[in-house]
């Protein structure tokens, strides 16, 4: 849910999992930041846009693995 009022910059973080996510600040948890900053509504379209592929990066990899 959106609020109106949160003028707070946020930025598109990636985790070592390759999950993406949307931090209002860096955290030791929340991982590298890839992404600019910008308000939360106008960085979802960025997090949509790199994060395609939603299983884990463990799944991922073993799956390609086993096409091998």
């Amino acid at each position: 849910m959106e609020d109106p009022d949160d003028d707070r910059m946020y930025m598109v973080v990636v985790n070592h999992g390759a999950v993406f996510d949307l931090a209002c600040r860096k955290s030791a948890s929340c991982g590298l930041e890839v992404g600019r900053k910008d308000r939360h509504e106008a960085g979802v379209p960025s997090v949509q846009e790199v994060w395609t592929d939603m299983r884990p990066l463990s799944l991922r990899q073993k799956t390609e693995a086993g096409k091998a």
